[in-house]
Parts: structure tokens; sequence; C-alpha cells
């Protein structure tokens, strides 16, 4: 569960899991969540930022970090939201 205001860069996220975003109570309250590459890695593992049921009611910004520079991975380039 992903419940900071702020993450730093993060370089490599695996999910083995679930990795759910959790709404505030506040719908003005902003999160942003910061990686170079996010990895849902098994069947069975998921992203959640709300449903339709419970939708995501306050604000959420994903960045995904990359530079030319950086690691490219085969298949998945770099910068990426990556399930397998």
């Amino acid at each position: 569960m992903v419940d900071l205001d702020e993450t730093p860069i993060l370089n490599a996220v695996f999910v083995e899991g679930s990795i759910l975003f959790v709404p505030n109570s506040d719908a003005n309250h902003h999160r942003k969540f910061d990686a170079h590459y996010l990895f849902i890695t098994n069947e069975g593992s998921r992203m959640e930022v709300g449903t339709e049921a419970f939708p995501y009611t306050s604000k959420i910004t994903i960045t995904m970090h990359s530079t030319i520079d950086d690691p490219y991975l085969p298949i998945y380039g770099n910068k990426v939201i990556g399930c397998r």
C-alpha cells in the first residue's frame, strides 16, 4: 500500500502481489509517486489506483523518470510501467 504523500525517485519497483494507492479523505490531497521502472511481475499481481466501485477520490501524479543515458531494458525500454 502506498500511503506516502510523496516518494523519492525510486529506481526499480517490482510488484509481486499488489501495489495499491489509497486515496486520502481530503479531495484536494495530492499524492506523488516517482520511479524509473515499475514492474507488475507475475500473474495475479496488480496495480490499483481506485476501482469502479471505489474510485480514487483525491489527486495523484505518477511520474516515470528517465534520460537517454539510462539503461534500456530489452522489450520494455526505459521509463516504463511493465506487466509480465
